[in-house]
């Protein structure tokens, strides 16, 4: 074995430059060197671990001299462990300034890309063809999500994509590497690593679809986010997370890269004003929730939205779409994906048709997508700040209806077990259910309210711990009657039932028409038709939507009309979603989107008096506010604008500051 002068890469044995070398390859992930006398190394920025004995015609074979190894001792075997990692003499050999070498894989991985505004096109079955992959390009998409077949479908279309300058999200993995549940482990995840991990289309393997949202992938899904964790690959994976995972926290468990969150509010009942509004509602409702998941989780927030039609679910109009898309932005969605391109067999189109045609949503995503990527350097930059329909700005949020007295509350306990009990202030309900979904716990209240004054109702509660149980998943199901004596009108509304304080928001004002076609699990609203605005009765259900024992404790402090006031904005007419940003250098921002799908509608926005004009960023077209502003919408259409502030509440450091900008940009 060499002494201190065979080692060209110096002396690693002296204390100082050892703890350097030792900190280096442990802040890397790389593996340490050992060799006789100098027990650490680190070569060419990648470290390597031998054991002592090293058989020396293996070493001479492959170099060892470069690794300070240019002699042998004879009757020293070669380690398996060092077998298990020549990786990392390839990688020195062979590796390029935008790839890095990772413990376990043989072939050199490409970096992590740079930051971007994702726009993705699920395409649904196969392998595209090249004439397809052109298709998805024009859509001036920058990531397709794919699968393939074999391993040799998968390499190809990775090869393809990077023809047309799109990215892939891998999926189908599981076909090809996790035949079994002990198959989730970390030698599968570097092995799928090895084998695509040096392709520059690549940007995520896609791990599982809605794991959250079924009970018998759900455990894989966090031993498989734990194990890549352990083995710092979690940013390589990507799965697609339903409402289910963001109510129960099961995101803040596996902790993902991103939470990129499906949601298809367009049933096929929903084809009247008010059930569409209906079904807006609890979407912003949906959109809501996952972004303050991804907010706590300091993780971007991306959503897959529809743009198919299937067994339950109608085709979106290029109106809807274009809703679908920015209403989330308005929640601080920062990546936008459709769901899907293609047609399949009996489940309805995509963007194209049975005969592979474009239908009218594709052109629609065009334009689209054409906003999203001149908007996109800012749109990734923006600090989400709140949201909420104009309907609840500044409104005053009235009674608290909890406080009405006791007379006008109706109890009705299916189960023995459960309890409920009031006092001037709150709502407090011991729910306990056995393992079925027919489980059920009313209470009602009997008072008129208008349904016009009431556009929203805001349910302030908080889940408490109970001592009995660990498993809180819940749910309301909300019915009212109307003055007209017709009942039975109800809506499914999936809340957020993990420990913690909650707010739910229901839409009364559009309760009040169309017909059941379908019962849709979460987000469904099933009513009748009304005449009336009048609302008699408020009923809530609370019931168990899993078989599995339920212990629950809830305080519901308010039951009152919804009231939310957004930072800068005084007022915003008709049916606007709203939502209010800034960015790192503290500019202010506003996301406005006509809910009405319909209609070309037109807003008058107020906004607080140290905002002279708003800029459409799109357009660059400059709107005067005065005490007021009037813009105009195409139905379904969202905006950006920046806030500008007038010169007279400015600093007088701020406007020396523009006197100097202006005057180099001049210059």
């Amino acid at each position: 074995m060499p002494g201190e002068e065979d080692n060209p890469f110096g002396d690693f044995c002296e204390d100082d430059l050892k703890t350097i070398v030792e900190g280096y390859c442990d802040a890397q992930g790389y593996m340490r060197t050992a060799t006789d006398l100098c027990l650490q190394g680190c070569v060419d920025g990648a470290c390597l671990k031998l054991e002592r004995e090293v058989d020396c015609d293996y070493a001479i074979e492959n170099d060892f001299s470069k690794f300070g190894h240019s002699e042998c001792e004879d009757n020293n075997v070669i380690s398996d462990y060092w077998k298990d990692n020549m990786f990392a003499r390839d990688c020195v050999e062979k590796c390029s300034s935008t790839e890095v070498c990772i413990k376990g894989v043989t072939n050199c991985v490409r970096e992590e890309k740079e930051k971007f505004f994702p726009i993705g096109i699920y395409y649904a079955v196969d392998s595209p063809s090249s004439e397809e992959f052109r298709s998805i390009a024009d859509l001036d998409a920058n990531i397709i999500v794919v699968g393939g077949n074999t391993i040799e479908d998968k390499k190809e279309l990775l090869q393809t994509a990077e023809n047309y300058g799109l990215n892939v999200i891998l999926t189908n993995l599981a076909s090809n590497y996790f035949a079994y549940a002990d198959d989730y482990s970390e030698n599968t995840f570097l092995t799928i690593l090895n084998d695509f991990g040096s392709f520059p289309s690549l940007f995520r393997f896609y791990l599982m679809d809605e794991p959250d949202a079924n009970p018998d992938i759900k455990p894989f899904a966090s031993a498989s986010y734990r194990i890549l964790e352990d083995i710092n690959q979690k940013h390589f994976w990507i799965s697609t997370f339903t409402y289910e995972g963001v109510k129960t926290r099961f995101i803040d468990e596996v902790k993902p890269n991103e939470l990129l969150m499906d949601s298809y509010p367009l049933a096929d009942w929903a084809n009247d004003y008010d059930s569409l509004q209906i079904q807006l509602s609890n979407y912003a409702s949906i959109v809501e929730a996952a972004k303050k998941t991804a907010v706590r989780n300091d993780i971007p927030f991306w959503i897959a939205v529809q743009s198919f039609s299937d067994s339950g679910w109608r085709e979106p109009t290029p109106n809807e779409l274009r809703e679908l898309v920015w209403l989330p932005l308005t929640y601080g969605a920062q990546g936008i994906f459709y769901f899907r391109y293609n047609y399949i067999g009996g489940q309805g189109n995509g963007l194209i048709d049975i005969n592979d045609n474009p239908t009218s949503l594709y052109y629609e995503v065009q334009k689209i997508n054409a906003q999203l990527n001149a908007l996109s350097p800012i749109l990734l930059n923006l600090k989400w700040i709140g949201s909420a329909n104009s309907k609840m700005i500044g409104v005053d949020s009235g009674e608290n209806l909890v406080n009405e007295p006791a007379d006008k509350w109706t109890f009705d306990d299916w189960e023995e077990e459960s309890s409920i009990s009031k006092n001037k202030n709150e709502l407090l309900i011991d729910l306990k259910r056995k393992n079925t979904r027919d489980e059920w716990f009313n209470f009602e209240l009997e008072k008129n309210i208008n349904s016009t004054e009431y556009p929203y109702l805001q349910i302030d509660y908080e889940v408490l711990p109970d001592k009995n149980s660990d498993y809180t998943d819940f749910s309301f199901d909300f019915e009212i009657e109307r003055e007209s004596g017709v009942s039975k009108p109800h809506g499914y509304f999936a809340i957020d039932s993990s420990l913690g304080q909650h707010t739910k928001i229901i839409n009364l004002e559009n309760f009040k028409g169309g017909s059941l076609k379908r019962d849709v699990p979460i987000g469904d609203s099933r009513y009748g038709a009304f005449d009336s605005d009048i609302i008699t009765k408020l009923k809530f259900y609370m019931f168990n939507p899993l078989d599995k024992e339920l212990n629950a404790k809830i305080k519901i402090t308010s039951i009152k009309k919804a009231s939310i006031n957004l930072p800068n904005v005084r007022n915003i007419s008709g049916n606007f979603e709203a939502g209010t940003f800034e960015d790192k250098e503290n500019k202010n921002y506003i996301i406005l989107v006509n809910r009405d799908t319909e209609n070309f509608q037109t807003t008058k926005i107020e906004m607080d008096s140290d905002y002279e004009k708003l800029i459409d960023v799109y357009s660059k077209k400059e709107i005067s506010l005065g005490n007021s502003a009037f813009i105009s919408f195409e139905a379904g259409e969202g905006k950006l604008f920046e806030l500008k502030k007038s010169d007279k509440s400015k600093s007088f450091f701020a406007k020396i500051a523009d006197k100097i900008s202006g005057f180099f940009r001049r210059g």
